[in-house]
């Protein structure tokens, strides 16, 4: 099942219920401090989808909420069509919904439907049916209780409003009822098949797992005091030693132990053990290279060794994202966390590392998400956003004590001071200063350009024709386009994107119209010279404009041509020569279409 949105309300910050939606891969909070990022991911992580949240989460209310009002969160899930055909159900929406005044999730849609079929009811109804001649048998019952308490351990997972269909099981005692001996048989195979029924829609929603960032060190000193008192212990040789399955028995007697045999075997088992369950599995998991993991333990001193080519390292001799991922691992797999169909949260995760290891991390978060997985991270920093995928960004602000929710940056409008301060690892992403307030001028046109020539020819020609109404800001390339009018739509702005009739600028002219809904605010330059083959801001400029600047314009192609050229134009325009008619009439209709 994919999450679609959560709704979340009166938890911390958050005050009235609003809505976070998610991406079908990763979705990326960004805001100011103190803006509720992290409020949000603690709330999501506070449950298990089937099990009740904890009562202290509930008194953790907005502090401008009455007594006895209600903190609530609601999932929306979205079946795929096989899961939908797997479960023979119409509906292909499941929701989740966790409140105060309920001890367990309530469930509605898909899995509810499923459970109301027929095919349930005959299931309980053969499975009762089947008993009424008693067998006082020890070897039967023992058999008997083992399939019934799996089944009786999962029902209280199971939701509050669908307790009422499973009251059979509470008639289920350590007397039990056969025909006939080969009967018992039939009885356990109703009994698996009822099982079997009842996981197969559970097993559809995802896990949730928040990780909390933390990162092996080269060695730990597993001395008495570790394991008496945890002195000098951390969260993540704990996670190691749990991944090991070994008891940490095992691990004190290889450290602690003056028998030289009983110290070597207990060295052999954690190596065989960290060879099976962590090696192993984390090749599966990670599969962009073959990682070799072994430790080295020297008295009282335990090292983890990582090897990929050539010789063994210490793990800060890794590299940070390879660090990275395992640590996630081995978090996993102390967890006891599926490595498929989790929603992972994650709370400025990379903080510490450089920045090449962070933009490496976007590209692990891509690679997690391909294993049925979904990611939901914040960040402050401007090289943890993807500024091709502006669409998985979703914008998060303070205002006025209340955590709001902005799901497209493009979309609701940011308020007041925050707006520079919540969208600033955005303009950072791309280059773009802020100091310089990126030349946006709430009292005019916003004109997004894509790049500085354009610019400097678009101010020459709007002093020369005295078109005052525009202010032109100079993006890094078209692909940045969409990112910049995002942000200028976010902060309310009047603006227009001015796009090139070459194939960039159509690719780019595409997404803004069909992801970004904003072919209204787009310009292209095809729609001012018709008669030009992918033209540019230099088409709309005559031949002969060009040469009584001293240009030729068959340069013009060269890139470092260009700004020169510009900038040549420029200053023959402020100097108030005389331009062709064909020119000027080019430049009005252009000024008269970004009005």
């Amino acid at each position: 099942m994919e999450l679609k949105f959560i709704w979340m309300g009166n938890y911390r910050s958050i005050g009235d219920v609003t809505k976070l939606a998610i991406d079908p891969k990763v979705t990326c909070l960004i805001g100011k401090n103190e803006s509720g990022k992290s409020n949000i991911l603690d709330f999501i992580s506070r449950n298990t989808l089937l099990k009740s949240i904890s009562k202290d989460v509930y008194l953790q209310k907005h502090r401008e909420f009455p007594e006895g009002s209600t903190s609530t969160l609601t999932f929306e899930f979205q079946l795929s069509d096989e899961e939908q055909n797997l479960l023979g159900v119409s509906s292909k929406i499941e929701k989740v919904e966790f409140s105060h005044d309920k001890p367990n999730p309530a469930l509605s849609g898909a899995i509810s439907e499923y459970f109301l079929k027929d095919t349930y009811s005959n299931l309980c109804e053969d499975f009762e049916n089947l008993g009424n001649v008693y067998l006082n048998r020890d070897d039967i019952k023992k058999q008997f209780s083992n399939y019934c308490l799996s089944l009786k351990e999962a029902h209280q997972r199971i939701s509050f409003n669908h307790s009422e269909m499973f009251n059979w099981l509470d008639n289920i005692g350590n007397q039990i009822y056969f025909i006939e001996e080969d009967g018992f048989e039939k009885y356990l195979n109703t009994l698996s098949k009822l099982k079997e029924y009842y996981f197969r829609p559970y097993n559809l929603l995802p896990e949730i797992f928040y990780y909390q960032e933390s990162f092996l060190k080269n060695s730990y000193n597993l001395n008495i005091d570790f394991f008496d008192k945890g002195v000098g212990s951390d969260s993540a040789i704990e996670n190691f030693i749990i991944a090991t399955k070994c008891n940490k028995n095992i691990f004190r007697t290889a450290t602690n132990s003056t028998n030289a045999g009983e110290k070597q075997d207990a060295k052999e088992e954690i190596q065989e053990a960290v060879r099976a369950e962590i090696e192993k599995p984390f090749n599966n998991f990670y599969k962009q290279e073959n990682v070799k993991i072994s430790i080295s333990i020297e008295g009282t001193l335990l090292r983890i060794l990582i090897k990929t080519t050539g010789r063994h390292m210490q793990m800060s001799e890794r590299s940070n994202g390879l660090r990275w991922y395992l640590n996630l691992f081995v978090a996993l797999r102390a967890n006891h966390t599926k490595s498929n169909n989790v929603i992972f949260l994650m709370d400025e995760p990379g903080v510490h590392l450089h920045v090449d290891a962070q933009k490496k991390l976007l590209t692990l978060f891509t690679d997690l998400s391909k294993k049925e997985n979904q990611v939901i991270y914040s960040t402050h920093s401007p090289t943890m956003i993807d500024a091709r995928k502006l669409y998985q960004i979703r914008a998060v602000e303070n205002r006025n004590g209340h955590t709001v929710i902005h799901n497209a940056v493009n979309g609701d409008n940011i308020q007041g001071s925050s707006k520079v301060e919540t969208l600033s690892p955005l303009l950072h992403a791309i280059g773009m200063n802020l100091n310089a307030n990126i030349g946006i001028n709430p009292s005019r046109i916003n004109v997004i350009t894509e790049g500085i020539t354009d610019a400097i020819y678009l101010n020459a020609m709007a002093k020369y024709l005295n078109q005052y109404d525009f202010s032109f800001i100079a993006s890094i390339g078209a692909g940045n386009t969409p990112l910049l009018a995002s942000i200028l739509s976010g902060w309310g702005e009047s603006y227009k994107v001015l796009l090139d009739g070459d194939k960039q600028g159509n690719t780019t002219f595409r997404t803004l119209s069909t992801v970004y809904d904003m072919e209204d605010h787009t310009i292209k330059l095809d729609d001012i010279i018709k008669d030009a083959s992918n033209p540019t801001i230099e088409s709309l400029i005559t031949p002969g404009d060009f040469n009584n600047c001293g240009i030729d314009c068959t340069s013009l192609n060269n890139s470092s041509n260009k700004k020169i050229a510009a900038q040549a134009f420029a200053n023959y325009v402020y100097d108030k020569n005389p331009l062709s008619t064909q020119t000027k009439e080019n430049f009005d209709l252009l000024f008269e279409k970004l009005k």
